[in-house]
């Protein structure tokens, strides 16, 4: 069984921040996912790309349609860092197979990509560190049913 999702996780902002942030992306970017609790990183900017597992489509054509916007969203993270000067984001996707996940992306604040990640094991937590994540283990937004899309 398979595993891929792609999550923006921000350094932490205020509150006000957030909600433009979030109403930026929604406008952006209709097919992003929501945390279903802010149990978890409420004081930073967290969204979701849909789940991209082949078994969660009805038809390949509904997966294609499905790709296609989620591959847009790494080339807006940047405009989105621009828009929201000071924030450091991470953009972290992870591709999950048979147990073994490696993880790949990039941070980007002020419209410049800082750092970047090809696919690691460890992947994640490089990125997270960049927006002042760190991580042993287990990453709760890498969990299936976290986001609303379930």
């Amino acid at each position: 069984m398979g595993f891929r999702r792609a999550i923006v996780i921000s350094d932490r902002v205020d509150r006000d921040v957030i909600v433009s942030a979030l109403a930026y992306v929604k406008r952006n970017w209709e097919y992003v996912s929501l945390p279903v609790s802010n149990r978890h990183y409420r004081d930073r900017i967290l969204f979701g790309t849909p789940e991209l597992t082949d078994y969660l489509f009805d038809d390949d054509t509904e997966y294609e349609f499905a790709v296609s916007h989620v591959f847009v969203i790494p080339d807006g993270i940047t405009k989105l860092s621009a828009e929201f000067r000071g924030v450091t984001f991470a953009y972290v996707d992870a591709d999950c197979f048979g147990g073994t996940c490696l993880y790949s992306g990039f941070t980007t604040v002020d419209g410049n990509v800082i750092s970047r990640v090809e696919p690691d094991p460890k992947g994640h937590k490089k990125l997270l560190r960049g927006v002042g994540l760190r991580i042993w283990n287990h990453f709760a937004p890498f969990t299936r049913n976290y986001f609303s899309d379930g």
